[in-house]
Order: structure tokens, then sequence, then C-alpha cells
């Protein structure tokens, strides 16, 4: 028996696919095309502090995808963020504002706020302490136990004097 050959595409009428772009039928995902309005949503939720994880889910992109077309924004945007708070922040130091003065002078000019707390006894001098041992609730077995030991510590050390 012999096989039939196969038509080719053009000569079976079928659709001729585009493997650049979308044709009837392909369920491809279509590659990401960068736009001014995304780059510009890009930069301003990474002004902002949001987690590149949250950025991409925001846009329907995947994180390696926000990554590689948005790269430049998410990298300058953050340091432009932290730019204009840090002007904006010596700008109240520089004009009085007291707490932004002790904020920039702990952080950036390395000061600290220490406290120093001297513990000592009356008149400086040092602390006195006092130990007390209560014996009376030893048995009889356990008194002659602490008596034979402290016979045994005082005789160490008179034999050492």
């Amino acid at each position: 028996m012999a096989r039939a050959k196969a038509k080719t595409p053009e000569k079976s009428g079928a659709i001729k696919i585009d493997r650049r772009g979308a044709s009837p039928g392909d369920y491809r995902q279509q590659p990401h095309i960068p736009d001014e309005n995304t780059r510009l949503a890009v930069y301003e939720m990474s002004r902002a502090g949001i987690p590149q994880t949250r950025i991409a889910s925001a846009l329907k992109l995947s994180e390696d995808t926000l990554q590689r077309h948005y790269r430049h924004e998410l990298d300058n945007a953050t340091g432009e963020a932290v730019k204009a708070v840090a002007n904006t922040l010596f700008a109240k130091a520089i004009n009085g504002d007291t707490t932004a003065m002790i904020f920039y002078l702990k952080t950036r000019g390395r000061w600290s706020e220490t406290q120093k707390l001297n513990v000592s006894g009356p008149d400086d001098g040092p602390i006195q302490t006092e130990s007390v041992l209560d014996f009376s609730e030893l048995d009889r077995e356990g008194k002659l136990a602490l008596r034979i030991a402290l016979q045994t510590a005082i005789a160490k050390k008179e034999g050492k004097s």
C-alpha cells in the first residue's frame, strides 16, 4: 500500500504561522514589549518601595521579564527616592528642625547617646554583700556532712598559713 504524500501548508490551504507573533490557535505567550506607560509604572512602584515580586504581579509579568526589560528603572528609582528623602531631611535639619538634626547627626555624624551607670556602695565605695546560710532545714546526716566539710576546709586553711 502506497502512502499518501503529505501536503505542505501552502498546498493544503492551511494558515501559515508567523513564529514572531500570534496566529489563530497559537497559545504561546507573546514576547513582552516595554512601553513608556509601563516604564513609568515600574519606576513609580519601585520608587515607592514596592517589592519586585509585587510589581511583576501587578503588571502580569514574571520577575525575570521585569528585571530583563526594566533593569534601569528598578536600579535608579530606589536611589532617586533615597536621594529625595535625604535632601528633604537635610533641608529640615538646616532649617532648625531639632528631630531632623538629631537623626542626621546620629546616622551621618556618628553621634550617639550613651548613659553611664555607676553602681557603687555608700560614698562611692564597694558594694557590701552578706551571705546568709540557713541550715535549719538540714537533717542530722546533712548537718554531720556540713560539719565535716567545714572542719576539713578550716584544717586546710590553717595548714597553709
